[in-house]
């Protein structure tokens, strides 16, 4: 899998700029089955940050890794490895934004899991019919819903 982030506008510093770490993507795997982390449920990440986050960090500890703030200007295209650690900053000054368009890519032959859990998934994917853009002119008859969702009935 692989995720891919068009910037529609340039970032400016203190917008909560997307933070990656170099080199991470090579680091082992961490999946949340058999790590003994519950999934997240109503918002609560308690479980999550004491035994995955934890684990991130020493890894960056250890490796020596260091975040680089990712501020590109409108149009830009980062394509990063599912592995590679990464997150947003602190939006410092609220009133600036980020726009951008984030999408994930897998191939069909790998069912995804985006919950990390290392279990496969199951994947629906629907064909809508043309449809007319604001010009009148048809649009792609391929435009794809894509719905991930981890097998339950494996997870036990």
């Amino acid at each position: 899998m692989c995720g891919v982030w068009v910037a529609l506008e340039d970032v400016k510093p203190d917008s909560g700029e997307l933070e990656v770490f170099p080199g991470t993507h090579r680091l082992p795997r961490v999946y949340i089955h058999g790590s003994g982390c519950e999934k997240v449920t109503d918002d609560d990440w308690a479980d999550f940050g004491e035994k995955i986050v934890k684990r991130y960090r020493r890894m960056l500890d250890d490796g020596g890794f260091r975040s680089v703030t990712y501020r590109p200007k409108r149009g830009t295209v980062l394509v990063w490895h599912e592995n590679l650690l990464h997150g947003g900053s602190v939006r410092r000054i609220r009133r600036l934004s980020r726009r951008s368009i984030v999408s994930h890519y897998s191939p069909t032959a790998r069912s995804p899991s985006t919950t990390r859990t290392g279990l496969p998934g199951h994947m629906e994917v629907t064909r809508h019919p043309p449809c007319r853009s604001r010009l009148g002119a048809n649009e792609s008859a391929n435009a794809l819903t894509v719905n991930a969702t981890r097998n339950l009935a494996l997870a036990g």
